[in-house]
């Protein structure tokens, strides 16, 4: 018989499931994929609920019936004020082939993954770190709980909120020591997030998540995956200081929550142009890709940016227009231009970086309506007044 099982909250882990549901005749169909990561798959899916909810379901040898029945518990424990509904769905192989190893059935939560977003102004990356430092992450932590993979791909943002999802991974700790309760820390994360004890599997506390945080502003505030090489190329000043405290090898030295919501809020925007050459090595590097196709990726393109710092980095890609401009095909170069520059406009606007009193819409057509419109010699011109714009936003 399909059953769908309620779990029990709190942390015992003699508990076990409350109540089951016969779903024998029940039709469930997943709708589309939402997200995979290392021990299941999400996605959205209608079934006996009544409305749409988001079935987990295990990747082949990676989770089980039970992993799922603790995260369930995780969630019961968790944020009742969400009403997620602490549910967890076996279906037996021989009733169901949808999902024949069983499934993790919770409700739909509103937001966009942080993977997925554009860019992120300074200002709401300060307020959505502040915001999670005092609310969900709080609140996690206030329940003995620790998430142990906090990354873009396990946030929703929803306003100026971030939301966290996933607890796959998530663990108790114990009141006394504060640290996991059944021994040392397995290798879980996702790197470059992921702090030093994990990665050596050492025992954990809950600053784990303070230090993926860390990682998280990093990435809203220069667009880049926080590497420790990347990190490492942040001018001295109060916006390292604060990554660098929350990121502390020596877990005992990272803040509490709220001294870091406290040191996160006091960042100005004096502070926060330490990021900017970053932030433009990113723009350099989706910018390069559209305008020459060299074999390498946006990765490639950027990480030389960030070697060869701001002036060279702009210089180059003024050359790269250039190529375009005077290419010896009229027709073709008209086109090619007027799409870089429209692309080029959506993609500044997404980072966030200010463009003063330049063109900000935000649709794709209104900025290639214009360039086709005009003398191609004015879509260049264009391009560089933007970009020299950028150029004097980004200079530290």
């Amino acid at each position: 018989m399909s059953r769908i099982v309620h779990a029990v909250t709190g942390p015992n882990r003699a508990s076990r499931p409350s109540r089951v549901t016969d779903l024998s005749n029940a039709s469930i169909r997943l709708e589309k994929q939402l997200g995979q990561g290392y021990f299941s798959t999400a996605y959205l899916a209608s079934g006996p609920w009544g409305k749409p909810v988001v079935i987990k379901v295990p990747n082949k040898g990676r989770a089980t019936f039970e992993t799922f029945a603790k995260e369930a518990e995780v969630l019961a424990k968790f944020d009742n004020s969400r009403r997620l509904p602490h549910l967890v769905a076996q279906i037996l192989p021989s009733q169901s082939s949808v999902v024949p190893d069983g499934a993790l059935v919770m409700e739909v939560v509103q937001g966009v993954p942080l993977k997925a977003m554009g860019g992120i102004s300074e200002q709401r990356a300060i307020d959505l770190t502040v915001n999670f430092l005092e609310g969900d992450l709080s609140s996690l932590h206030q329940r003995h709980l620790v998430h142990r993979d906090i990354a873009p791909q396990n946030v929703l943002i929803d306003g100026q909120k971030m939301k966290l999802v996933d607890f796959g991974s998530a663990d108790w700790v114990e009141k006394d020591t504060g640290r996991v309760s059944h021994g040392r820390g397995r290798q879980l994360g996702s790197p470059p997030y992921t702090d030093p004890e994990q990665r050596v599997n050492e025992q954990i506390d809950q600053s784990v998540d303070l230090y993926a945080t860390a990682g998280l502003l990093f990435k809203m505030l220069t667009g880049q995956s926080p590497d420790p090489n990347v990190v490492a190329k942040l001018p001295e000043g109060r916006l390292k200081t604060v990554i660098d405290q929350f990121r502390a090898t020596d877990a005992s030295l990272r803040p509490s929550l709220s001294q870091a919501a406290a040191a996160v809020r006091s960042l100005n925007p004096n502070d926060l142009k330490a990021a900017r050459t970053l932030r433009f090595a990113t723009l350099y590097g989706h910018e390069s890709e559209a305008l020459q196709s060299l074999g390498e990726n946006v990765g490639a393109h950027r990480n030389w940016a960030n070697e060869v710092g701001l002036t060279t980095a702009a210089n180059e890609l003024r050359r790269k227009v250039d190529s375009v401009f005077f290419q010896p095909n009229a027709s073709n170069r008209k086109t090619a231009l007027a799409t870089y520059y429209a692309d080029f406009c959506l993609r500044a606007n997404e980072l966030g970086l200010n463009l003063g009193e330049y063109r900000n819409s935000p649709h794709h057509a209104d900025h290639l309506n214009w360039a086709m419109s005009v003398p191609l010699a004015e879509v260049r011109n264009e391009v560089f007044a933007r970009l020299e714009v950028i150029e004097k936003w980004a200079a530290p």
